[in-house]
């Protein structure tokens, strides 16, 4: 064998092992990718079966656990997880049309997350959630809508999310949080403050809206002025909330009947 094809005979076996080492590496990133998707999927459904075992039915009790647990739920497969389409539906919230998409991020054939699309298709950024039904009854109860994203007072990025919930599961939201309220003197996002709204006496109206720390569990409730109750928004507007307002928590629960008829729950 001569010297030149000699280093030809060398130069393609090493072309050879190249390609094979970067399909071999190809093979362990895909395994690895598999595994790990695998290990998230399984945390995320083991901390909701936890959840609704341990936190449901809501009551006053046990409302800042099982707002904290299911707070985290979505932060575990958000980006993590690539979503399989299962449907698109036309939709007509607050007489604009839509399409909504829903996905299955576990991959049980349920639907876990929601998209709003304009009609002609188009996602809307911001507009999206996670949808559960905490008492197993076959229709949704609980939304995790996305909220955005802001810098704490901590200098942390928090991605907050509001939460609409059907406490006595008669499909209509008589609960919403939300985490973008200021306390008092603060002039920055605290991630542990929440606000919450509740229809305690189920007759449509507000009645009982309360700050709640949730990381020592300290509620404070807002003192209404004649029926009305304020608080200031990361934005730093003063939003009131009147306990006369019979239409408070329509919007919610129009979204939650839209999204149960929808699925067809």
């Amino acid at each position: 064998m001569s010297k030149s094809t000699t280093i030809a005979f060398y130069f393609m076996i090493g072309k050879i092992a190249r390609r094979m080492f970067f399909l071999w590496f190809l093979l362990l990133i895909t395994i690895s990718w598999s595994q790990s998707n695998k290990t998230v999927i399984k945390k995320y459904d083991n901390a909701y079966d936890k959840i609704v075992k341990k936190h449901v039915p809501f009551n006053k009790n046990n409302k800042n656990e099982l707002y904290k647990s299911m707070d985290l739920l979505p932060r575990m497969i958000w980006g993590k997880l690539k979503m399989k389409l299962i449907f698109k539906k036309k939709s007509k919230l607050n007489n604009i049309a839509y399409l909504i998409a829903f996905y299955d991020l576990n991959k049980d054939k349920v639907s876990d997350q929601f998209v709003l699309q304009t009609k002609e298709g188009k996602v809307l950024n911001q507009e999206f959630g996670f949808i559960y039904d905490l008492n197993n009854d076959e229709k949704i109860d609980y939304i995790i809508y996305n909220g955005g994203s802001i810098i704490t007072i901590d200098n942390a990025i928090y991605y907050y999310f509001y939460h609409w919930i059907d406490t006595d599961y008669n499909g209509k939201i008589d609960t919403v949080v939300f985490n973008n309220v200021l306390f008092s003197d603060e002039s920055r996002l605290n991630s542990n403050n929440t606000l919450w709204i509740m229809d305690s006496d189920k007759n449509g109206k507000p009645d009982v809206v309360n700050f709640l720390n949730t990381k020592i569990g300290n509620t404070t409730p807002i003192k209404a002025f004649e029926g009305i109750w304020s608080y200031k928004t990361i934005s730093k507007r003063t939003e009131s909330v009147n306990s006369n307002n019979a239409q408070f928590f329509d919007p919610f629960s129009e979204f939650l009947i839209e999204i149960n008829r929808l699925l067809n729950l």
